[in-house]
Order: structure tokens, then sequence, then C-alpha cells
């Protein structure tokens, strides 16, 4: 997988934890150090990553106010694409 680290804001109570469960869930290597990132990855490489989620019972949601669960915002994707203005 071509993951590329871009950048990321994660709380949690446990970094080495997070750790793992964000390398496990990209299907990485587990990670030596973690901080504050982000990842970019392909439309397939992200299925693959939301259907780990999924099949882990993760709730997601397609909006930073958690009120659609359980889907995705292609709107954003449009939009990062230039398809959508």
């Amino acid at each position: 997988m071509a993951v590329q680290l871009n950048h990321t804001i994660v709380l949690t109570d446990d970094r080495h934890a997070t750790a793992d469960f964000i390398t496990e869930i990209l299907g990485l290597a587990p990670a030596r150090s973690f901080a504050d990132e982000f990842f970019l990855f392909s439309e397939d490489e992200f299925d693959q990553i939301f259907g780990r989620l999924q099949e882990r019972g993760v709730r997601c949601y397609a909006d930073h106010l958690n009120q659609v669960p359980g889907e995705i915002n292609h709107l954003l994707a449009l939009k990062a694409k230039g398809q959508l203005s």
C-alpha cells in the first residue's frame, strides 16, 4: 500500500495503542513512533481501510459534527479532485 503521510489530529489517552490501531487499519507495519499525523491513499486503499473499520465496528461519520453515521462524504472528495466547485 502506498500511503503518504499528510497530517492528523488524534486525541488519545494511549499513543501506542492508537498507533497500533491506525497502522493495523491502514495495513501497515507496526509504528515505531506516532505523533499527530494524517495519511493520503488511493480510493481503492480507502475502500479497504473503510472496510476494516466497518469489520471492527468502528463508528465513522461523513461529517465533522458526527451527524451522518456510517457514510462517506463524497462531496469533499469531488472538491479535492477539482470536479466540484
